[in-house]
């Protein structure tokens, strides 16, 4: 017994802990009951107050038609009944709207909304993941009980099948502490979205991933989280990294989305057919296919705020474990937005973003001096990969993003100034970011305060374009890809 006490400990709490995150949801539906509870308890308040409110109403009357003088103290009584439950009333109307700003901010778990159907999606991938590894966990702990010889089945020692076991444990523990973790960030996420902390952020971010859902892609649930996530997560969860839960990184969740796209099936087969797959590892290659699908999907926006949020000079040259060197990913950025912007052979509307973002990455490089350089060969190869990976994105994916750059150049005015919006509601948030990020620029050396009022007004800009058509149409593969020839100066 004493031999194998330690194992059957390990396994039976595993086992423990999964029965608790098998049913996530489970516990945000019933900490949000409570919430229901108190609103219905709210509900009954208001009944005896109208209850007693009515008993009083009918005493005043009543003494009013008598008339009697030794009956007026009664009546004064009454009237401070009255005016006490008027207070009441006051005190009910504040704590029914307070507990209405409080439920307003619920992300929706139930219901045919998108919302609830990213929050239900989420969901289900984390309890499929933990299903199956209580399947295998159950496997482990069957071979556990044929141990009680020194020769089990096939002829195996019971010594090769507990150390076998332990093999499967231990690989069961990595597996399951990726679950765990998916699990946490999920319930910390909704709760973080419940309070309103994330300023409606992760709403906008919920608008961008709609726009990108085709074929082989599903929706995902952006929640706010401590840092983006690495690489595809297992429920699908976008990760908004903290503390930049404002518009500037809004488009960052693109690149987080990317790793869901390089995951599919064209991409897959993308990689493979190029050879990529054989000359990197696989996870640099995601945070490449990452930058070149945000790029591509977001234009310049995503740029500034790679660029201007995210690299860090010092160690631009450096390949990390979980991610290629940042210089590298620069320059797919970089090609894909000058691909883009060329796209008949002739200079589009990036072209003076793109130079005010590669002198200002240059310089920033210069001024950290890392050691290395880019060699040409890298720059080639990068050149001709990103090309495939546009041509990937749009016909095998039907994905495109198809800007209006005289709605950018237009509010890129007018986010710095108080000219009111004129808008339709057929307007894309993306160019809204692509416009905020232009104005931030634009102004940077002027007053300090001039970022927080650029962000204010895009935010005011979107809630117009919002409140003017619900529905808003997502582009498609029949939308033209070229940018109109307008330039940003």
């Amino acid at each position: 017994m004493t031999d194998d006490l330690i194992l059957k400990i390990r396994l039976e709490t595993l086992q423990q802990n999964l029965k608790r995150a098998a049913n996530v949801l489970d516990m945000v539906k019933e900490w949000r009951a409570g919430i229901q509870e108190l609103e219905t308890h709210i509900g009954n308040i208001l009944s005896s107050i109208e209850a007693v409110e009515s008993c009083t109403l009918d005493c005043q009357q009543s003494i009013d038609r008598s008339m009697e003088k030794e009956e007026s103290g009664i009546r004064d009584h009454l009237n401070a009944i009255s005016d006490k439950i008027k207070n009441l009333r006051d005190n009910w109307r504040t704590t029914r709207d307070c507990l209405q700003k409080m439920k307003k901010g619920f992300v929706k778990t139930e219901g045919p909304g998108p919302e609830a159907r990213l929050t239900n999606a989420a969901v289900k991938e984390i309890e499929k993941a933990t299903r199956k590894h209580q399947h295998t966990l159950k496997g482990i702990q069957d071979e556990m009980k044929t141990i009680g010889g020194n020769n089990q089945g096939d002829g195996a020692s019971a010594e090769d099948l507990r150390k076998k076991a332990w093999g499967d444990y231990a690989t069961e523990t990595e597996h399951l502490n990726r679950v765990f973790a998916e699990y946490i960030d999920f319930l910390r996420g909704l709760a973080l979205r419940d309070t309103g902390f994330d300023e409606g952020i992760c709403e906008l971010a919920d608008e961008l991933i709609n726009k990108w859902v085709t074929g082989d892609l599903q929706s995902s649930l952006s929640i706010p989280a401590r840092q983006e996530a690495m690489n595809k997560t297992l429920a699908r969860i976008i990760r908004l990294g903290f503390p930049e839960w404002t518009i500037w990184a809004l488009p960052l969740v693109a690149c987080e989305f990317g790793h869901v796209v390089s995951d599919t099936q064209e991409l897959r087969k993308t990689l493979e057919n190029e050879g990529y797959r054989d000359k990197l590892p696989m996870r640099h290659l995601r945070h490449f296919v990452a930058d070149a699908f945000a790029t591509y999907i977001m234009g310049p926006a995503y740029a500034c705020a790679a660029i201007l949020l995210r690299f860090n000079p010092p160690t631009a040259y450096q390949d990390q474990d979980e991610h290629p060197a940042e210089a590298k990913r620069a320059y797919v950025i970089f090609t894909m937005l000058e691909q883009m912007n060329n796209e008949n052979g002739m200079a589009g509307p990036y072209t003076g973003i793109i130079q005010t973002l590669k002198d200002g990455w240059k310089a920033a490089v210069r001024q950290a001096n890392p050691p290395d350089i880019l060699t040409t060969q890298d720059e080639v190869q990068w050149e001709k990969w990103v090309e495939t990976l546009k041509n990937t994105f749009y016909f095998e994916l039907g994905l495109l993003y198809s800007p209006s750059w005289r709605n950018v150049d237009r509010w890129r005015e007018q986010l710095y100034s108080d000219q009111d919006f004129e808008v339709n509601g057929t307007e894309d948030l993306r160019d809204v970011l692509n416009a905020a990020w232009l104005c931030r620029i634009d102004h940077i050396d002027e007053d300090p305060s001039g970022t927080e009022r650029i962000a204010a007004r895009a935010k005011k800009l979107w809630k117009d374009i919002t409140e003017k058509k619900p529905e808003r149409s997502k582009a498609t593969r029949h939308e033209s890809g070229v940018p109109s020839k307008e330039k940003m100066q």
